[in-house]
């Protein structure tokens, strides 16, 4: 009579254990490497020759494709972008660009030629803050989320412009959006 009753116990601990248990949602091997064709092929349209490389949200390689143009360092740019994105690691900061300084003497006082000199050179440092920013979002790729779960990141590396490697990597996750739930 009592085993009996232990195994009842014992029962009813393992069903509420098990359904405990986290559901993790995954990109299937079969899409990674449809995405990471659809990346490389839509640079391939500009004339861009890349590697591509899609992780899980853990960081491990799902799918890695290197077009046979591209430079051998590129394919593994592209894993290590896609790992920093999915681990959310930085390990080149954008550089910090002091702001310009106000003029010590009123606008009225300095000539036009020191004027047009400030105006370039505030253009010249909002370009390089808003290139470093692009870098940056490059140097991570491109999220792949299911119901706003991170279930992958993309990204493509060799391209001469860092939009044209986000623009591949867009072409890629949205080759797999509609597969995507």
């Amino acid at each position: 009579m009592r085993s009996g009753w232990w195994f009842l116990i014992a029962l009813a601990l393992s069903s509420t254990a098990s359904a405990q248990l986290p559901v993790r949602k995954y990109l299937p091997i079969a899409m990674a490497t449809e995405a990471v064709l659809g990346a490389v092929e839509k640079c391939e349209d500009m004339n861009q020759y890349v590697a591509a490389a899609i992780v899980d949200s853990s960081g491990q390689t799902l799918a890695i494709l290197r077009h046979d143009r591209a430079k051998m360092q590129s394919l593994e740019q592209a894993r290590q972008w896609a790992q920093q994105g999915a681990l959310r690691v930085v390990t080149a900061p954008p550089p910090t660009v002091a702001p310009p300084r106000p003029p010590t003497t009123p606008d009225a006082n300095i000539d036009e030629a020191k004027r047009k000199a400030q105006d370039d050179a505030r253009r010249m440092l909002e370009d390089q803050r808003r290139r470093a920013e692009l870098a940056q979002r490059r140097m991570m790729g491109l999220p792949i989320e299911v119901q706003d779960v991170l279930v992958a990141q993309i990204a493509v590396s060799g391209s001469f412009e860092p939009e044209n490697d986000l623009v591949c990597a867009k072409a890629g996750i949205d080759r797999i959006r509609s597969q995507l739930r």
